[in-house]
């Protein structure tokens, strides 16, 4: 994914893992915290307090994951992924990991820029339908005010499965 922007970003990271039951996880300090709190279920992504959810599409086997953690709002790349959406995220640790579907450990960001408090995880995806079996996707994160979820280009028969709303909403245009 050398073709994305990841100069600006204080850190930038690659990595390909296998996918199983079509999803993968970011977490705080490499596991899970578990909290009594609403989210966000049966969307591409959805997060609690320290946790983050992305899912794939169906057919994924493995991925390819590309994670810019930025200090202000990246650069827009929206129009080379089939799906964005993007959610707040309340880091409560300041740290942050890549995990696969089983919760294991695939890599560390480290040090969030602002420590602990809000950010925003914008995850993009490509090539979640089709029948290679590899999805490309890339998450920005960056501090920014807690504010509401948003779907910012569905285009995929994944991401118009769940997003259904969105994909209505579409047909009529």
């Amino acid at each position: 994914m050398s073709d994305l922007p990841g100069e600006t970003a204080v850190q930038y990271s690659n990595f390909d893992f296998a996918i199983r039951f079509s999803h993968f996880h970011l977490g705080e300090r490499g596991r899970r915290i578990v909290l009594d709190s609403p989210s966000a279920a049966g969307r591409l992504l959805f997060t609690r307090p320290g946790w983050v959810t992305c899912l794939t599409g169906a057919r994924t086997r493995s991925i390819n994951l590309a994670v810019g953690v930025y200090a202000g709002q990246p650069l827009d790349v929206v129009d080379q992924f089939e799906d964005v959406v993007e959610s707040s995220y309340e880091s409560l640790h300041g740290e942050l990991s890549v995990l696969n579907w089983a919760e294991a450990l695939v890599g560390s960001l480290g040090k969030l820029p602002a420590g602990p408090g809000f950010y925003r995880v914008r995850y993009h995806l490509r090539d979640t339908g089709h029948a290679n079996l590899v999805t490309t996707a890339l998450l920005q994160v960056w501090p920014a005010e807690d504010s509401p979820s948003a779907e910012l280009k569905i285009t995929s028969s994944t991401g118009s499965f769940w997003h259904p709303d969105r994909q209505r909403s579409t047909l009529g245009e």
